[in-house]
C-alpha cells in the first residue's frame, strides 16, 4: 500500500483531456473539479467568500460594473445600465465603501438635527422611537421610502417588524402629524435612542444616478481609460464621452458630457483632394450655413467637425506697422499656426503680445516681447534694442493675437516699426454640423472663425474703383470642350450624319409642309409599256411635300395618263420653297387624273446652292433643336427641326418648314423656341434696313402674330430712338418667361460740317420682351475691351443672358438687368471666325443636354463650350481707379498686371472629421505617454490617432516632437483594431494579430518622425477588452475561448503569447463576456462564461502558478457582471452583478398582505406597493396595491473578506444574507426577495443543519436566543483532485484497479467537510462535538473499499461554514 501525497491543488480544474497525462508536472497539482474553492498560490484552497448584498440593480435589469479608481484610497464601482429602450432610459449608479451612494443622505443620529423620543402614543410599543425637530416640531419626514443602518437599507411598514432594523409611519400621535417610529434592534428589548447610536443612520433616499445614452445592448461593448477624476468611455456608436468626479468630498457630485474636441483639436480624415468638391460658407463666426456644390451631408453628420483650410488674406497673413505713439494693432487670426515676430528701429518703449482664446472678445497679456522703456530717456543706437521671439508650436483653435506697444515719449524717440508674421499661409478654420437640410446644405457652428464669408464678395466689372483688400466675384471663362463621342464637332450640313425622318416629338410641326407651284420645267413620265407623257411647268398646279410620309403629291391642271409604277423625270423643274428637284422617281400613287405621289426621301438640309445657317435656338421640349437656313439672297428661309442622340450625338432630320409663308416673307434673322411657339425676328422682303417684325408662329398651324414693327428710325411700341437700329438675335429666358432681343446701333458721327461721317459699331442694346407682348426691360450690352462688338445671337442659361460676338469671336455671359457686369467670357476664334448662332443646353437629365453652350456657324458646325462649374474670388493687392491703365481692362488683364490676387471662400481644401455618426466613432482608447490614444473607427478601422503631447483635445498633426499623429497598420489586410493597452509600448490587439507601438530609442518617447509599428505575434483578438497584469498583456482570441498570456521572452528574444487555457481548454466553453483582475490577497483574474459561471484564474506568473477555478450559485443564479475595486489597507474588493429567479406564491383574493410582498397571477409576477387586507380585486386591476415586477433579482454585491477573527461573529457563509440581531422571535420576516427559494440559516457563526423554504416573505427558524442570525442562499464548494495512480521506479498504478481504504486530509480553519470516492456517497468529518471552534488539523477519513480503475476523493463543502484544504494523502493499494 502506497501513500499518495497531494499538496497542492493550484493547477486548477483541468481539462479531461489531461486525465491520463501524469507525465505533465501540473497533472499532479490539478483538479478534476475545483468549485466554490480558490486555489491559493501556496497549494491548498479555500471555500470562496460569500456575496454580500449591497443593492438591486435598478429596477432589477441586467447591468454592467466598472471601476472608477482615483486611487487606492479613492474609489467607486459604477453601475451601468439601461432600464428601457432609448438612449434616455441609461444610467450610472455609484458605490464606495462597499455601499450604494445615495443622494443628500442626512445623519438621523445628529442631535442638533433630529430629536428622538420613546414612544408615549397609545398603541406604540415602547421600544420604539419617534422623530422631531429639537423645537419639537414635526421634521416631515413621512415621505421617506427608507433608513439606512449601517449600511443596510430598511423599509418602512405599517407594522413593526419584530426582528429586525424597523421603522413605521403612524399619523394619530400627539403631535398631529404623520411621524416616524424607529426600533434599532441590536440594543436590548428596549431598542436604543438614535442620538446615542454609534453607528451609522441616515435617511434613505433614491440613489445616486448619473444618465448615459448607451443603449442595453450597447453597454457590454463600453471600453474605458482613466485619468485622475476623468474617465474616457468609447463605444462604436457614441461620441466619446467623459465621466467626471468633480468634488473629492462630495461623493454625489459627478457630470457626464461629450469629450470636448473644440478645446482642442479633433482628429481628421485625409484632406478633400478633388478640386472641384467646394463649400463655401455664410458667415464668419457664429451660427453658419454650409452649401457644397456636390452632394456630401448625411443626416449622421450632426455632431461631425468640419476643417477649412483657405489662403489668408493681407489682413489675416501679417501685421506691418509704424507707431510713433502708443497704440494696439488689429487682431490676427492666428489659431492652429506658427507665428514670429520682428522689431526695428531706435525706439523706446514696451511691445506685448496679447492674445484671445475666444475669437477676438477678450485679450490678455500672452508674450513681453521687448521693454526698452528704461534705457534712458534720449532714444539712440546705443540704448535701443530690437527683439524677435517666435511660437514654439501652433496656437489652440478660435485665437487671436494683437500687437500692444506702450511709448514712452523722450527726445529723439523714432517710431516704432515690426512686422509679425504667420507662418502657416492658410488659415485654418473649425465648425460642428449642427443640423443637415440637404445633401449640399447644412448648419453648423463654427468654433475656429472663417476669415470671411462668401457673402463678402462683391461682383466685379470692368470701368471700377478698387480699393486694396476690396474682396471680388468672378466666374472662370467657357471651356472648349467636345461632344459624347468624343467629336469636337457636329456637322448638321453632311448628310452621312443626319437620318431623314423620325418620330421624337410629333406633334410638334406636323402641318408644316411644303406647298409651293413651279416656276420653269418638265416632268416626263414613261412606262415599261413605252407609254410616254410630259407635264410642263405650266401645268403643275402646286407640289406638297409631307415631311412624316416622305411624299411628295403633284396635282396638274389637266387630266394625265399616270399610273403606279410609272418613272418619273424631273426636267429644270424648280420651286421656290422646295430644294431642287431633280433625277428619277417612281409613282407610288395615282389619286385621279389630275393628282399622283411620289417618294422624295431627300428633303433635309441643302447642301448645295447658296444657303447657310443663320441661327440656332434650342427647344425646350424633348431636346428638340430648331435652325434656320436662309439663301444668299435672304429671299427664302427654311426652319430645320433636329433631334440629336443624348447617347451618340446621332442627328436626325425630324421637320422641315418654310417660314417665308402665309404673309410673313422675312429674310430670318434669328430664331427662338419657347411653349410651342417659334419666334422669328426677320427683315421684310422691301429691303429697307429699317423696317423689321417680330413674329411669334404657331407650331402647329403655322398662324403667325405679329409683336413689334420697327420703322422711321424708331422701334414702335418700344420708343428707343437712334439713328439706325439693326435687330441682330433673339434669345428666350425659362426663368423668366421672356425673350431677350439684342439690337446693334449705327452711330453716325459727322466729321466737319456738311462733310462726310462714318459709323461706328459701338453699342448693343437689349430688350427683355414678354412671349405675349410688352417690354419688360432695357440695357446696353456693352464690351469696352473690344472694339465695334456686334452680338449676333443671344440666348439665357435660364437665368442670365449669353451673347456671341461675331466680329470679337466672342462668347460672353452677363448679369441679367445689369449687362455691364460680364460674369463669363472665352475667346472662341481658335475653334471659328464664324460663329453665328448660340443656344444653351438647359435640359440636364441627359448626357448631351449637360449646361453647355452650342455655337453655330454658318456652315452649319456645331461646337460646344462648358460654363463655368465654379465663381473664382479675389482680393485686391493693387488699387485700380480711373487713372490706372487697366481700368477699362479685362479681368484677366488686370489680374496678369498684379491688381488682384486669388483667394477661396469656395473652399476645396477641407477634411471631414474622422469621428462621427456617418463614419463611425472610435471602439477603442488608451492614455500612452501622456497621450490621448483613439482607435476602431468603423470606416478606419486600422488607424490609431494619438493626441498631441499632454494635450488629450488635440489632435492637429505636425511634424514637431509633442505634435499629433495618425497611424496606420499595414498588415496586408484590415484587420480591425480591437484593444489598446499601454504598456512600455502601446500593445495594439487587432482581429489579426498583435502589434507593439514603441519609441525607436529608449531615451525619447514616440513622435511623428521617430517610432516603431511592429507586428509581434499573430493570433488574433475578439473585442474584449485585454488587461495588464504585471509585465503580461492577458488577451482573448477572437472565439472568445482561448486566453493568452502576451508577453516577452527573453530565451526567444522576441514576444510571445502562451495560451493560459492549453491544460483547462473545457473552462472557457461558450466563450468569456468580461473579466477583472484582483490583486490583493492573490493574483486572481475573475472571468465571467457565457452562461454566467464565474471562473477565477488564480495567477503568479513569476512563481509559475496558474490555476483555473469555477464558481457557481449551486445552480439557481448567474453571475452578470464583475469588477475589483483596489483597496490599500484590506482586501481588494470584488464586486459582481448576479442573477436568480424567485418562485412567488399564487395571488389569493381577501388574503393579507404586506409591503414588499410577491404574488404571481395569470404568469405575471406582482409585488405589493400598499399592505392590505380582505381585497378581492386581483393584482391585474388593483394597481393602488400591486405593481407589476419580475421574478428575476439581480443583485450588485462584493465578495466578503477572506480573514476574519472570530468565525462566531464574524463569519457569513451565505450568498445576499440579511441580518437579524437577538431576534425576539422564532419568525423572520423581510425576506421577500427569497421568496420561494431554499435558503440557509447562520446563527452566531454556526451553520443551521436545517434548510428552509421562503414563504410570504418569511420563515421560521424554531428557536430563539441567538444574537445574530443570518439567512442566505447557500452554495456547495467541491474539490476531487486528478486520479488516485501511484507510480516508483520500477511499476505505477495507471491501467490497473486500486483500493483506496482511507486518507489522511489536512484541513485548516474548518467548521465542516465531507469526503467520499462519489458526490452520492459521502460521510461528514468530525472535527469537534461543539462546533465552537475551527480546525486546523489532519483528519483521518475512511472511504469505501471498492476495487477501480479510475479513483477519485470529493472533499465537499455544502454547508455555510469555512473550509480550508491544504493537502490529501490517500493510501492506494494495487489489486493487480
Amino acid at each position: 500500500m502506497a501513500k499518495k501525497v497531494v499538496n497542492s491543488f493550484n493547477a486548477g480544474e483541468l481539462s479531461p483531456y489531461l486525465y491520463a497525462r501524469e507525465d505533465v508536472d501540473k497533472y499532479q497539482s490539478g483538479c478534476q473539479e475545483l468549485e466554490n474553492f480558490v486555489p491559493l498560490p501556496y497549494g491548498g484552497v479555500i471555500r470562496r467568500p460569500a456575496i454580500q448584498e449591497l443593492a438591486n440593480t435598478k429596477d432589477n435589469i441586467n447591468a454592467r460594473l466598472y471601476p472608477f479608481t482615483f486611487n487606492v484610497n479613492e474609489a467607486f464601482m459604477l453601475e451601468i445600465g439601461n432600464t428601457g429602450t432609448t438612449q434616455f432610459d441609461g444610467y450610472f449608479r455609484f458605490y464606495k465603501d462597499k455601499q450604494q451612494i445615495i443622494e443628500n443622505t442626512q445623519d438621523l443620529t445628529d442631535a442638533t438635527k433630529f430629536k428622538w423620543s420613546q414612544g408615549t402614543v397609545s398603541g406604540s410599543p415602547s421600544k420604539y422611537y419617534y422623530c422631531t425637530l429639537p423645537d419639537d416640531s414635526d421634521p416631515q419626514l413621512d415621505n421617506t421610502t427608507s433608513l439606512i443602518i449601517d449600511g443596510v437599507t430598511i423599509y418602512a411598514e405599517s407594522t413593526a417588524r419584530p426582528n429586525a432594523p424597523s421603522f413605521f409611519i403612524k399619523d394619530n400621535d400627539s403631535l398631529g402629524f404623520q411621524t416616524i417610529y424607529l426600533k434599532i434592534t441590536n440594543s436590548g428589548a428596549n431598542g436604543q435612542n438614535p442620538n446615542t447610536f454609534t453607528g451609522t443612520l441616515t435617511l434613505g433616499s433614491p440613489a445616486f444616478e448619473v444618465s448615459h445614452p448607451y443603449l442595453a445592448d450597447e453597454i457590454k461593448d463600453l471600453k474605458f481609460t482613466q485619468s485622475a477624476d476623468v474617465l474616457f468611455i468609447t463605444h462604436p456608436n457614441h461620441p466619446v464621452k467623459t465621466l467626471s468626479r468633480t468634488s473629492s468630498v462630495d461623493n454625489t457630485s459627478w457630470e457626464f458630457s461629450d469629450f470636448d474636441f473644440s478645446t482642442g483639436f479633433p482628429p481628421l480624415q485625409e484632406e478633400n483632394t478633388n478640386k472641384d468638391f467646394r463649400i463655401t460658407s455664410s458667415s464668419t463666426s457664429g451660427t453658419t450655413t454650409l452649401t457644397s456644390n456636390l452632394d456630401l451631408f448625411d443626416d449622421n453628420h450632426v455632431g461631425a467637425y468640419f476643417k477649412f483650410r483657405a489662403i489668408r488674406d493681407k489682413n489675416n497673413s501679417s501685421i506691418t506697422a509704424n507707431y510713433a505713439s502708443s497704440n494696439i494693432s488689429n487682431a490676427v487670426n492666428v489659431s492652429n499656426s506658427n507665428w514670429n515676430i520682428t522689431t526695428n528701429g531706435t525706439w523706446l518703449g514696451k511691445v506685448t503680445l496679447e492674445r484671445s482664446l475666444d475669437g477676438g472678445n477678450n485679450f490678455e497679456t500672452y508674450i513681453i516681447v521687448g521693454d526698452t522703456s528704461g534705457n534712458g530717456t534720449t532714444a539712440g543706437v546705443s540704448n535701443a534694442k530690437n527683439f524677435a521671439t517666435s511660437s514654439e508650436q501652433p496656437e489652440e483653435n478660435n485665437t487671436f493675437i494683437r500687437v500692444r506697444y506702450d511709448h514712452v515719449d523722450t527726445t529723439g524717440s523714432a517710431p516704432f516699426n515690426f512686422s509679425f508674421i504667420i507662418e502657416n499661409s492658410y488659415i485654418e478654420s473649425l465648425v460642428q454640423i449642427s443640423s443637415v437640410t440637404s445633401a449640399t446644405q447644412a448648419t453648423a457652428n463654427v468654433i475656429s472663425p472663417f476669415q470671411d464669408s462668401i457673402q463678402d464678395y462683391t461682383s466685379w466689372s470692368t470701368s471700377q474703383a478698387f480699393s486694396v483688400g476690396t474682396k471680388i466675384q468672378v466666374q472662370s471663362p467657357f471651356a472648349f470642350t467636345t461632344f459624347n463621342d468624343g467629336s469636337s464637332t457636329i456637322d448638321l450640313k453632311d448628310n452621312t450624319e443626319i437620318v431623314i425622318g423620325g418620330s421624337e416629338d410629333s406633334s410638334l410641326l406636323t402641318d408644316l409642309n411644303h406647298t409651293a407651284g413651279c416656276a420653269s420645267g418638265k416632268i416626263s413620265i414613261s412606262s415599261i409599256f413605252g407609254e410616254n407623257t410630259t407635264i410642263s411647268a405650266s401645268d403643275v398646279t402646286q407640289i406638297a411635300y409631307d415631311h412624316n410620309t416622305e411624299i411628295a403629291t403633284i396635282t396638274t391642271s389637266a387630266t394625265h395618263r399616270v399610273a403606279k409604277g410609272m418613272s418619273v423625270t424631273f426636267d429644270g423643274i424648280t420651286s421656290s420653297t422646295l430644294p431642287q428637284l431633280s433625277g428619277d422617281h417612281i409613282i407610288t400613287e395615282r389619286t385621279d387624273t389630275t393628282n399622283f405621289k411620289i417618294a422624295l426621301p431627300n428633303g433635309g438640309l441643302s447642301t448645295t446652292g447658296n444657303y447657310d445657317i443663320t441661327n440656332a435656338s434650342l427647344s425646350l421640349v424633348n431636346q428638340q433643336y430648331f435652325f434656320v437656313q436662309t439663301d444668299s439672297a435672304k429671299n427664302t428661309c427654311r426652319c430645320f427641326k433636329f433631334f440629336i442622340s443624348p447617347e451618340d450625338d446621332t442627328v436626325t432630320l425630324l421637320k422641315v418648314v418654310n417660314l417665308g409663308a402665309n404673309d410673313a416673307r422675312e429674310a430670318i434673322i434669328d430664331i427662338a423656341f419657347a411653349n410651342d411657339l417659334i419666334y422669328v425676328i426677320g427683315r421684310p422682303v422691301i429691303n429697307d434696313a429699317r423696317y423689321y417684325r417680330l413674329v411669334s408662329f404657331n407650331a402647329r398651324d403655322l398662324s403667325f402674330n405679329v409683336f413689334y414693327w420697327q420703322q422711321n428710325e424708331k422701334l414702335g411700341s418700344i420708343g428707343l430712338q437712334a439713328y439706325r437700329m439693326y435687330p441682330r438675335s433673339l434669345g428666350y429666358d425659362k426663368a423668366s418667361d421672356s425673350l431677350y432681343l439684342a439690337q446693334v446701333s449705327h452711330e453716325y458721327r459727322k466729321a466737319t460740317r456738311g462733310g462726310g461721317g462714318s459709323y461706328n459699331r459701338n453699342v448693343n442694346y437689349i430688350f427683355r420682351l414678354g412671349t405675349n407682348g410688352g417690354l419688360l426691360g432695357t440695357g446696353v450690352f456693352p464690351n469696352s475691351s473690344v472694339s465695334n462688338p456686334y452680338i449676333s445671337d443671344i440666348t439665357s442659361d435660364d437665368f442670365n443672358p449669353i451673347a456671341i460676338d461675331t466680329h470679337n469671336h466672342i462668347l460672353s455671359k452677363r448679369v441679367s438687368g445689369a449687362f455691364t457686369q460680364i460674369l463669363q467670357t472665352a475667346d472662341v476664334s481658335g475653334q471659328s471666325t464664324s460663329n453665328t448662332g448660340v443656344f444653351f443646353n438647359t435640359t440636364p437629365e441627359s448626357a448631351t443636354l449637360d449646361n453647355s453652350v452650342i455655337t453655330c456657324t454658318t456652315a452649319g458646325i456645331l461646337r460646344k463650350y462648358q460654363p463655368a462649374t465654379e465663381t473664382e474670388y479675389y482680393e485686391c493687392v493693387k488699387e485700380i481707379d480711373s487713372s490706372s491703365p487697366t481700368y477699362n481692362d479685362s479681368f484677366p488683364q488686370q489680374f496678369q498686371d498684379g491688381h488682384w490676387r486669388q483667394l477661396e471662400p469656395n473652399m476645396n481644401k477641407w477634411s471631414e472629421g474622422a469621428f462621427s455618426k456617418f463614419r463611425g466613432f472610435p471602439s477603442c482608447l488608451a492614455l500612452y505617454q501622456n497621450r490621448m490614444v483613439f482607435s476602431g473607427v468603423s470606416s478606419y478601422p486600422d488607424t490609431i490617432w494619438l493626441s498631441r503631447s499632454d494635450d488629450y483635445n488635440n489632435f492637429l498633426l505636425g511634424t514637431l516632437a509633442t505634435s499629433a499623429m495618425k497611424l496606420t497598420i499595414n498588415s496586408g489586410n484590415l484587420d480591425s483594431i480591437q484593444w489598446l493597452v499601454p504598456h512600455e509600448a502601446l500593445i495594439i490587439g487587432t482581429s489579426g494579430s498583435e502589434w507593439s507601438l514603441e519609441p525607436e530609442s529608449d531615451r525619447t518617447p514616440i513622435n511623428p518622425t521617430s517610432f516603431a509599428l511592429n507586428r509581434k505575434t499573430t493570433y488574433g483578438s475578439n473585442t474584449t477588452q485585454a488587461t495588464l497584469i504585471n509585465s503580461a498583456v492577458i488577451f482573448a482570441m477572437r472565439q472568445g475561448r482561448k486566453v493568452r498570456e502576451w508577453t516577452y521572452d527573453f530565451n526567444q528574444d522576441e514576444f510571445i503569447a502562451p495560451d493560459l487555457t492549453i491544460f483547462s481548454e473545457h473552462i472557457t466553453e461558450g466563450g468569456i463576456t468580461n473579466w477583472a483582475y484582483q490583486q490583493q490577497p492573490d493574483n486572481i483574474l475573475w472571468l465571467i462564461r457565457q452562461d454566467g459561471q464565474l471562473l477565477g484564474f488564480t495567477y503568479e506568473r513569476e512563481q509559475k502558478v496558474y490555476g483555473w477555478h469555477r464558481h457557481t450559485l449551486n445552480d439557481i443564479g448567474k453571475f452578470l457582471s464583475i469588477g475589483v475595486l483596489p483597496n490599500s489597507q484590506k482586501e481588494d474588493e470584488v464586486f459582481s452583478v448576479t442573477e436568480y429567479e424567485i418562485n412567488p406564491p399564487d395571488w389569493v383574493s381577501a388574503g393579507t398582505y404586506h409591503l414588499n410582498q410577491y404574488v404571481e397571477f395569470n404568469d405575471v409576477c406582482y409585488i405589493c406597493i400598499q399592505p392590505h387586507t380582505g381585497r378581492t380585486s386581483a393584482p391585474s386591476f388593483d394597481t393602488d396595491y400591486w405593481s407589476v415586477s419580475q421574478k428575476k433579482q439581480r443583485k450588485v454585491g462584493v465578495f466578503r473578506e477572506r480573514e476574519f477573527t472570530d468565525y462566531t461573529s464574524n463569519f457569513i457563509g451565505v450568498d445576499f444574507s440579511v441580518k437579524f440581531e437577538s431576534p425576539e422571535s422564532s419568525e423572520l420576516t423581510c425576506l421577500d426577495e427569497f421568496e420561494g427559494k431554499t435558503v440557509s440559516v447562520v446563527k452566531d457563526g454556526i451553520p443551521d443543519t436545517t434548510t428552509y423554504t421562503v414563504n410570504a416573505g418569511k420563515i421560521d427558524i424554531g428557536t430563539t436566543g441567538s444574537t445574530t442570525v443570518y439567512v442566505g442562499l447557500n452554495y456547495t464548494a467541491c474539490i476531487a483532485p486528478m486520479y488516485l495512480d501511484t507510480e516508483t521506479t520500477s511499476t505505477t498504478t495507471l491501467g490497473s484497479k486500486k483500493d483506496v481504504q482511507n486518507a489522511t486530509i489536512r484541513f485548516k480553519d474548518t467548521l465542516q467537510a465531507k469526503v467520499g470516492q462519489t458526490k452520492n456517497d459521502l460521510d461528514s468529518v468530525v472535527f469537534n462535538s461543539d462546533n465552537t471552534a475551527l480546525y486546523s488539523e489532519d483528519a483521518e477519513v475512511w472511504l469505501a473499499n471498492a476495487s477501480e480503475f479510475l479513483k477519485l476523493i470529493y472533499v465537499i463543502n455544502d454547508t455555510p461554514s469555512p473550509c480550508s484544504i491544504l493537502a490529501m494523502i490517500p493510501r492506494v493499494e494495487d489489486r493487480r
